[in-house]
């Protein structure tokens, strides 16, 4: 790709490499969370006897992340509806990611006193997540695609408009 074409949609790009890594973290999250089985290497929360359980996120949304951001499919091509609706996605794994912290840090499975604050400021900074509302609309990964990033207080205050 020429250099005058990546300048041209250098934030497109960068706006659509941040939607792709935030989705693909968001499903990793998921399966750590609501994955029965474990293939080896991979960690699942049941491994520190956190309870694997239903995070909140629709089958369908989670469906669409597979077959859209994690594996080359037809559905790609032939969705009409690029919007990802973050609210759904967010609000539900940042609840428990923020109890699983909790519960680390109760249980005290840190290892070691480094780890504790890691871990504490983890849960400070999940425990204020909750109280932003985060919308993020995009269409998915064109060059063309226009991705808007406004994040507000639950009190309706404008933080951030990208």
């Amino acid at each position: 790709m020429s250099k005058a074409l990546l300048a041209t949609h250098k934030d497109e790009f960068m706006k659509n490499a941040i939607l792709e890594s935030r989705l693909i973290h968001a499903r990793n999250l998921l399966e750590f969370f609501e994955g029965k089985e474990s293939k080896q290497g991979n960690i699942r929360c049941f491994h520190y006897d956190f309870p694997t359980d239903l995070v909140g996120v629709k089958k369908e949304d989670q469906d669409r992340l597979h077959k859209e951001i994690a594996h080359l499919t037809y559905s790609r091509i032939k969705r009409t509806e690029k919007d990802w609706p973050h609210e759904v996605l967010t609000k539900p794994i940042l609840d428990r990611c923020l109890s699983f912290a909790e519960y680390v840090l109760k249980n005290k499975l840190t290892g070691r006193e480094k780890k504790i604050d890691h871990w504490e400021a983890l849960r400070r900074e999940l425990a204020k997540q909750a109280t932003y509302s985060i919308s993020v609309y995009s269409s998915l990964v064109r060059s063309t695609s226009s991705t808007q990033i406004h994040i507000r207080t639950r009190e309706g205050k404008d933080l951030i408009k990208y």
